[in-house]
């Protein structure tokens, strides 16, 4: 029902909260006698979501959350979610809504790409030179496609199993836990039916087995496949699109090596936060939602971050972070925010 540029975080809010005039589409009619199934993949960030264009905050989604309950959307709400740093977007998530969340990662972790070069990106004998799936949205879709017909798999079995299973980085869950992983998966995702079966057969005789080599951190996803591409199909095209690649890499490391110098003197704490995990338990969300929305306005084309850059926003909450500590007093956030657009843009550092 919708694609392209309609595809942002405000049209998933309406239609996730039933808004149709907001929407201006279709959107969720569910009712308090409804089991509601969400499943979401893209790139993340600690605290946020990706979108084609836009990104959306977790405690914006959490409000959504909140407004499905006062209107009665749903008995049960499950959501799966398919990106890196995802159980940061759980992390503040009540526990007596009615909400399962399951996530492919931690909240200071990536998730990865599954079905890749070089030796599983195959589709009818051709290789795609691209990961055809995600390791832990491929481990529970095949979960739930290898289930016999009538089969009674609970939520919190699939949980166990795609856990278990998951090589590269941690699943977990969150919300109402006890409760509703106890229900069973084809209360949400319906039951299959017989003629399923000889499909659900072959897939149990033959599970999906995980080649090492085949599991791509998402964010290096564009390298890969473009460096494939180049060593399979050599051309002056490909090589320009590898190159352009790791040209982009370079200069986004450099770029937010500049921003976190312009705010820290020590060497040490520089390397750290352009290096390390995203802080434990973050409480700088406000000014990380703005250096966020800042380094949109000022360092990108389109308003987008990439899927490599996305990776250091976390250097941006690791700065808020740092700076709240060393400025007690405020005034952190804005210079936070006038580093990134001095690094962008010099000509406001004359302003």
């Amino acid at each position: 029902d919708y694609t392209g540029s309609d595809v942002t975080p405000e049209t998933f809010m309406a239609v996730l909260t039933g808004d149709a005039r907001r929407a201006g589409g279709p959107v969720l009619n569910s009712t308090e006698e409804d089991d509601v199934f969400i499943n979401f993949a893209d790139h993340g960030a600690p605290g946020l979501v990706a979108f084609p264009r836009g990104t959306l905050h977790a405690r914006r989604l959490l409000r959504a959350f909140e407004v499905m309950h006062s209107k009665k959307m749903y008995r049960n709400l499950v959501f799966y979610l398919e990106a890196c740093e995802s159980g940061s977007m759980f992390a503040n998530l009540p526990e007596d809504r009615n909400i399962y969340a399951v996530t492919a990662a931690n909240g200071r972790e990536s998730s990865y790409a599954t079905y890749c070069p070089p030796m599983d990106d195959r589709v009818n004998g051709k290789h795609i030179n691209t990961c055809l799936g995600d390791e832990f949205s491929v481990h529970w879709l095949e979960d739930t496609d290898s289930e016999a017909s009538g089969g009674k798999e609970t939520l919190l079995e699939q949980f166990k199993r795609v856990r278990d299973n998951t090589r590269k980085s941690h699943v977990m869950d969150f919300g109402d836990v006890n409760q509703i992983s106890s229900e069973d998966i084809s209360d949400f995702l319906g039951i299959a039916g017989d003629d399923s079966e000889p499909m659900r057969r072959a897939i149990r005789a033959h599970p999906y087995q995980v080649h090492e080599s085949a599991l791509v951190d998402s964010r290096d996803v564009p390298l890969v496949s473009k460096m494939y591409r180049y060593m399979r199909e050599p051309s002056k095209e490909s090589q320009a699109e590898l190159h352009a690649e790791i040209q982009h890499r370079k200069d986004t490391d450099e770029l937010f090596e500049k921003i976190a110098r312009a705010l820290l003197e020590n060497e040490d704490e520089v390397s750290e936060v352009l290096t390390s995990p995203p802080p434990a338990a973050p409480t700088e969300w406000d000014c990380h939602e703005a250096a966020h929305e800042a380094f949109m306005d000022y360092c990108t084309k389109d308003h987008t971050w990439s899927d490599y850059s996305l990776k250091y926003s976390a250097t941006l909450l690791a700065l808020c972070e740092k700076l709240a500590d060393k400025i007690p007093g405020g005034g952190h956030e804005d210079m936070v925010l006038r580093s990134i657009a001095t690094a962008c843009d010099p000509m406001l550092a004359v302003a």
